[in-house]
């Protein structure tokens, strides 16, 4: 790069820093508009399919494509390359060149005119570049500011940017090389183990693959590739179930996933906005968002919401939902139907599922808001397929159905309930307040246990995370009794009782923690020696009279601070009553 192009691209990016401190957003530069005057004669599809049998060639007709860069080297996980998408499919653009980012932004469109480039296939991915040896390489800087040219500011709002969901099942189509997808329902293998990736023991630069496995098909996998280079590397790999985003390529006949920076890991604790969406089970249902996402799939699951009103009467099929005076907020109601939705006061209905309620069904006539008007704000959790249903996000249930269902709570787990978390979680479910490390699964020496801790990458990190169990069922019982077997070790604090405590709650459904009420109950034994791995019983702590004939759910709550840290792990826990 000249001189100048480096001093203007420093103050380029110096005048981003000073704007804004998320580099997805698009600030538009204080420049002339580009604009390229003329228009492409290829889509990326038939560009690619034109060159397939290519290893590598100098491209010697007048090519010209067009493409929205969708991926680009802002995080360090991507090197010297972008890669373009249009309506057809993606191709990697590689240019000998740093930080591209700066010149070549998310959400920009360029026109490229490819005669005289070369275009190859490396390790069977093929990408637009240079020659290098005798295949295919990078394009120099001076090469690529010739023949690729900007039209117009970069455009946030592009639907090329909203990554396509699918099927780990289908992942490795040849069409889906190159574009910016979604997989969902995936974990990492070693999630909640090991960091992204590390340097090497010179602090040289490495690459890693990681195993990302889908949790809706058996067996299927693929092959993560994670930077140390990247400006989340040294983040612990997150935990549990989530959704990835990235690109995906192939490498002699092994495909391939890359993510373009942390924001495209949705994980709780550590992709940005992430929402724990749940899973579809009965007992961890997803939550309405989910099911307002996914509307085309016809996916059957478990949903759940808080009953907000029902539909009006003489809506139907030909004079469908079109607007919030077709849904009743309050009484009188109908009683075939019931509307829920994420927050108990929403008044939108695009933020809503309808749920038909089938004649002479126990879901009828026990969540009916004409014959019961009790249940408005209550919450609903059902079991049906995600599709339009009068004219709004629906949740249909199957007339004659088993109308399997659950209202305010689950019928919870009976007593005595166990879980000894060998090598699971079990039925528990996490939620990260704060912080970047989660409650996960983990063994020693062929010890199985539930572990948080704080301290990650040499360095004591701030956290607030809990592990909450499922619902469990006090119902007949007049007296109950909590214990398991716990190490708190390498403390920083002498006051474990403050941050590695029990808590109840009886109205505590999903999501966020604070919203519900919980009680503190005592432990009482911890561990007294600060460096010992040895497990203690916590000894019977004893539940409230006041949770007794309840549904409750307990939870594990962790606390640390930049300067206190613990590890607690946790397993043989055990809930009696009589």
């Amino acid at each position: 790069m000249n001189t100048f192009k480096r001093l203007l691209a420093g103050f380029f990016t110096l005048s981003l820093l000073l704007t804004a401190c998320d580099q997805r957003e698009f600030d538009m530069p204080p420049f002339n508009e580009p604009v390229y005057s003329g228009k492409a004669n290829l889509s990326i599809a038939g560009f690619k399919a034109k060159y397939a049998s290519s290893s590598v060639a100098q491209i010697t007709d007048d090519d010209i494509i067009s493409g929205l860069i969708v991926a680009n080297d802002v995080s360090g996980n991507f090197y010297k390359e972008f890669t373009i998408m249009d309506s057809t499919g993606g191709l990697k653009i590689a240019i000998n060149e740093g930080d591209l980012y700066t010149d070549f932004r998310l959400g920009q469109r360029v026109f490229i005119e490819c005669k005289d480039l070369y275009v190859g296939k490396y390790g069977g991915y093929m990408q637009l570049g240079g020659p290098y040896n005798s295949g295919i390489g990078q394009m120099t800087w001076e090469t690529a500011t010739a023949h690729i040219f900007k039209d117009g500011w970069p455009d946030p709002k592009n639907a090329l940017l909203e990554p396509e969901v699918i099927s780990m099942n289908v992942v490795t189509a040849e069409a889906n090389l190159g574009k910016l997808v979604t997989l969902e329902n995936v974990y990492f293998a070693n999630g909640g183990q090991e960091v992204c990736a590390a340097a090497g023991s010179d602090g040289s630069t490495q690459t890693l693959s990681k195993t990302l496995v889908s949790t809706d098909y058996a067996g299927k996998t693929i092959v993560v590739r994670l930077s140390s280079a990247a400006d989340f590397a040294n983040k612990t790999l997150p935990a549990g179930n989530g959704n990835l985003t990235g690109i995906l390529s192939v490498y002699n006949n092994t495909y391939q996933f890359t993510p373009r920076d942390s924001m495209d890991f949705a994980f709780a604790g550590f992709g940005a906005g992430y929402e724990n969406l749940g899973s579809g089970t009965k007992a961890n249902p997803y939550l309405v968002k989910y099911a307002l996402n996914h509307q085309a799939s016809a996916k059957a699951a478990w949903v759940k919401g808080y009953i907000v009103g029902s539909v009006k009467s003489g809506i139907n099929s030909t004079n469908p939902v079109n607007g919030n005076e077709d849904i009743s907020w309050s009484a009188p109601f109908m009683n075939n139907t019931v509307v829920i939705a994420a927050d108990s006061t929403e008044k939108n209905w695009k933020n809503c599922l309808v749920v038909n309620l089938p004649a002479e069904s126990a879901l009828r006539s026990s969540a009916n808001l004409s014959d019961s008007p009790a249940n408005l704000h209550h919450v609903l959790a059902v079991t049906g397929t995600f599709e339009n249903y009068l004219g709004a996000g629906g949740v249909t249930v199957a007339t004659g159905s088993k109308s399997e269902f659950w209202l305010d709570e689950i019928s919870g787990e009976s007593l005595p309930y166990t879980e000894a978390f060998n090598n699971t979680l079990g039925l528990f479910t996490t939620y990260d307040a704060l912080g970047a490390q989660s409650w996960a699964k983990s063994s020693y020496s062929g010890d199985y246990f539930a572990k948080m801790t704080g301290w990650a990458n040499s360095l004591n990190n701030a956290n607030e995370d809990w592990l909450i169990s499922p619902a469990i069922s006090l119902k007949g019982i007049t007296s109950a009794t909590i214990k398991f077997d716990h190490a708190v070790y390498f403390k920083t604090t002498s006051t474990p009782s403050t941050e590695n405590t029990l808590w109840i709650s009886k109205n505590y459904t999903s999501g966020d923690p604070s919203k519900a009420s919980w009680t503190k109950l005592t432990i009482p034994n911890y561990q007294t020696a600060n460096f010992s791995y040895n497990f203690v019983s916590s000894g019977d702590i004893s539940i409230p009279s006041g949770f007794m004939g309840s549904n409750v759910k307990i939870a594990f709550k962790y606390l640390s601070t930049t300067s206190t840290t613990s590890t607690w792990e946790l397993k043989n826990l055990a809930v009696t009553g009589n």
